[in-house]
């Protein structure tokens, strides 16, 4: 998807996600963020659509608030 520091993302409000899908999740109840979502062996794993940002690997504490359904940039 290309997402970069800057862009602007709707956001289908929903707690369920499948694999693959772009999710905004809730870290440990306090930290935001947009990655792209993958489960497997019991972990969900978070991975960046943008290279700077590592993949995160959580056992619990991952709350999906929603689904990215578009991706918007300033051409300033």
């Amino acid at each position: 998807a290309g997402i970069l520091d800057g862009d602007f993302v709707v956001i289908k409000s929903q707690s369920e996600a499948l694999d693959g899908e772009i999710v905004a999740c809730l870290i440990d109840g306090d930290e935001a963020t947009v990655k792209r979502l993958e489960r497997k062996e019991g972990k969900v794993i978070l991975h960046s659509e943008n290279e700077a940002f590592e993949t995160m690997i959580f056992t619990e504490g991952v709350e999906i608030l929603g689904k990215v359904v578009a991706v918007f940039r300033s051409l300033r």
